[in-house]
Formats: structure tokens, sequence, C-alpha cells
């Protein structure tokens, strides 16, 4: 979770027709749209493409849907909304994001978008119809659901995502649905958005990221978690808690087997036994403190690098 890969984009040039990231420097991503159109209700385009450039990720949706209930956002702004999350994907599926996305000219549209959001701006951004690729990785995702929002209690910043229809490779084991619920602290992500000596960043050491949901289905079988992450500068330093909970474990493992790798079914199978039941639940707290990870409180002898 260490990589920038939430909130970094740059406005873009919007005209009618076809358009195209400008304001993102083009050694860090290009974007383009076949059509656009705005309306009261937000932002619509169809052929939407974008590529971290000097890598080989992509991705393309045939349709993009960018809404604020608030009505603070611009025609520009929405536009950033969606930059912003097209950086965020191409980063994750990348593994990182490229120096050359560390550029000072993000950082102005950074800024910005984080002000609307402080002020109560809620951007909510939908993909149908997602493909994100790189080499040997080949995702397709029915819809993709983004919402930020300020979280005005704590003064950071929530992030919610919900996936749906996600494929893959054949033979490669990925759950069908996906929903996550971050908060993120703001001020890591103001340093990024001020600071041109600093690289920027999600999240940096000493800081906390509260998730406060994921939920994941597998077939009949579903994943609930909840927890702290405060990342350090190796993984001796990091300290993490996690709550845990899968149902219906059994058909889980029966899915694994026939799609995972032997050592990947071994430690789940395993791992059932140092959960606590309930019913068809089986839950697990899970937690790391100076480069050891824990189960239920039990240390394991697992190798961090």
């Amino acid at each position: 979770m260490k990589h920038a890969f939430l909130l970094i984009g740059g406005f873009l040039a919007i005209a009618s027709g076809a358009t195209q990231a400008q304001t993102l420097p083009a050694a860090c991503m290009t974007s383009h749209a076949s059509q656009t159109d705005f309306s009261q209700a937000g932002l619509e385009m169809a052929g939407y493409s974008a590529r971290l450039t000097d890598t080989l990720a992509i991705l393309q949706t045939a349709q993009v849907t960018i809404r604020d209930s608030s009505h603070r956002l611009t025609n520009s702004a929405l536009s950033d909304a969606n930059t912003v999350s097209a950086l965020a994907a191409l980063a994750l599926l990348h593994g990182k994001l490229p120096d050359s996305c560390n550029n000072a000219s993000v950082r102005p549209a950074l800024r910005a978008l984080l002000n609307d959001i402080n002020a109560g701006a809620q951007p909510e951004i939908t993909w149908r119809n997602a493909t994100l690729r790189e080499r040997d990785k080949n995702y397709t995702i029915r819809t993709i659901h983004i919402a930020l929002h300020a979280d005005h209690a704590s003064g950071n910043l929530r992030v919610l995502a919900n996936s749906e229809g996600i494929s893959g490779a054949k033979g490669q084991f990925l759950p069908q649905t996906a929903t996550t619920d971050v908060t993120l602290p703001m001020r890591t992500l103001n340093e990024s958005a001020n600071n041109a000596h600093q690289d920027i960043a999600l999240i940096r050491p000493g800081e906390t990221m509260t998730i406060n949901a994921m939920h994941a289905t597998m077939g009949t079988s579903a994943l609930d978690g909840h927890g702290t992450l405060q990342p350090g500068h190796s993984w001796a330093d990091t300290q993490a808690n996690m709550h845990l909970e899968i149902a219906n474990l059994g058909d889980l493992l029966t899915q694994i087997h026939e799609k995972a790798t032997a050592g990947v079914t071994t430690a789940i199978a395993m791992a059932q036994f140092m959960g606590h039941r309930d019913g068809n639940r089986v839950s697990w707290d899970v937690g790391m403190t100076q480069g050891t990870v824990s189960v239920n409180n039990v240390p394991l002898p697992i190798p961090l690098h």
C-alpha cells in the first residue's frame, strides 16, 4: 500500500468530441475519449482509454460517468476526478507510480481536488465494461464505482470503491465482487500536493490508514475484514492489525484447489485450524509488529523482506 495509487492527477482540457489529458505530463499518463458529453447531472464519456507512459499498463472502458452530488465541481474538476481514478488504477496494476508522475506539474491539480473535497465536493466515478492489462495481467470488470469525500469527524479522506463482475485469465483465482471502504490521512496528501521535494504518496511512515470495511465474494464464499495499517520504513517497523472472517471456507478451499498453487491451498487449509469458528464462519485476528506476523496472538515464522 506504499504506492501512490489514489488521488494523483491533472486538469484535463476538455473539448467537444475527442478529449486528451493535456495538463498531466505526457511523460506520466496519456488518455483519450471518443466522446464527451456534459449535462447538469455531470459528465459522460464513451470509449475512454488511458495509458501509463513508458509502460504497457492500459485501462480501457466503454462508458464513464462522473457525478458530484454537492454540485460544487466544475466540468474540468469532474474530469480531474476521472483522471485521478485512471492513474490510481494504472499505478495499482503496474505495482508502483512511475518517477515521471512525481512531476511538479501534477501537484496543482492534486491540491485543487483536495481543496474541493475539503469544501464538500463528493466526486463519484463509474466505469462500465472496463479492461486493465499489462503484459500477462489482463482483467475485465463489468462495473467499477469509486467515491471520494472528506471525513470531517477525523479530518481525513474517505475512499469507497466497489467492483462487480471481475474476471481474469483462464484458471486465475479472483473474487467476483470486491468492496473497500478506507480512510486515508489527509495530511500526507496535502504534503504531497504542496511539497515538490517529496514524492507523491498515499501514506507515509508513522501515519495510519484505516480499513473501515472490505468485502469480497468468491462463489458461495465471502471474505470480510477491517483494521488498520501503519507503514514504517521497512517491514521491521510496520504495524498492522486486521480482523478477517470467511463464510463457507470449505467451498473456498474447493475453488482454490482447482485454480491456485499448492502452496496457497496448503496455507489456507492450515489457517482454518487457527481460526475461531462461529457456525459457517471462521475468523482470525492478524497482527504485524516488529517484523513478526501473528494470528490470534500466536507468532508465525513467516519471513518478511
